[in-house]
């Protein structure tokens, strides 16, 4: 297993760099897939032990049983995301699976501190698998409703590939571990800001539907009541007698406000 230098020197700075980068990665590819961070850990744990040191928390991950059980399950899961109307199910359900999976991702690289160190980046991990998730979920309902879910398989395989391309890179490259986690933090920054301002929108646009609606319903109570008046006022006694029953059984009803609805008063 690596030794980790002090703090002094260079080559052990490096690798801290290095190890928060990769716990930063691990825990945004972890809103892409739940189980496929945890799942590639393992596996280049196993294949190389002292480039991909595991903590000593996390050292379950280190067996062979566990790394096929995660390969089973992620296989289950990319294959339950390509099926229509469940993949949208799924992200709704696996929504808090994301979070502890981020935060034992960003929990698995072993870096120095121990708990002091290795909890707060589990807490940040959790919150960066949400956003990570959250955006992957809009992203798939717009796709929906562009689409009618004709690319949603296209971008599930993509989103599948992109995380596991990102993670190899991370895990062997210290230099691209820097760049891609700077790239994950800058998109889920982005895209809770997007997602907020359209969430605003949303409301804005249902406040205004409900003051369009209740103007046109006053104003069809007003041109009811003015046409009433007019017919009123071209009939006789005789007919106004059998006329005003019926008129105050068509009358809309409005809104009573002291708990139920009363018809509105006619001119």
């Amino acid at each position: 297993m690596l030794t980790l230098l002090s703090a002094t020197d260079g080559a052990g700075a490096v690798w801290q760099f290095h190890a928060f980068a990769l716990a930063t990665v691990l825990a945004g590819s972890a809103g892409i897939r739940a189980t496929l961070p945890l799942f590639l850990v393992s596996l280049f744990h196993l294949i190389d032990p002292d480039h991909v040191p595991l903590s000593p928390q996390t050292e379950w991950l280190g067996y062979w049983f566990i790394c096929v059980c995660l390969g089973i399950l992620l296989i289950i899961e990319i294959l339950a995301d390509l099926i229509p109307a469940v993949d949208h199910a799924l992200h709704a359900i696996l929504t808090p699976v994301h979070a502890v999976a981020g935060a034992l991702a960003a929990a698995t690289p072993d870096y120095a501190g121990g708990w002091l160190a290795r909890l707060p980046m589990a807490v940040a991990g959790a919150g960066l698998a949400l956003s990570a998730h959250g955006s992957k979920s809009a992203f798939r309902v717009q796709s929906t409703a562009t689409t009618a879910g004709a690319m949603n398989p296209a971008t599930s395989i993509c989103g599948t590939l992109s995380a596991t391309l990102a993670i190899a890179l991370s895990a062997f490259v210290t230099l691209l571990a820097l760049v891609l986690a700077a790239m994950f933090i800058a998109f889920c920054v982005w895209s809770c800001i997007t997602i907020r301002q359209t969430a605003r929108r949303i409301n804005f646009r249902q406040a205004g539907l409900a003051v369009i609606g209740a103007n046109r319903f006053r104003r069809a109570g007003q041109a009811h009541d003015t046409a009433g008046s007019a017919e009123r006022g071209r009939l006789g006694p005789a007919e106004m007698s059998a006329v005003e029953p019926a008129e105050a059984r068509a009358r809309p009803l409005v809104p009573n406000f002291t708990g139920g609805s009363i018809a509105a008063e006619s001119g």
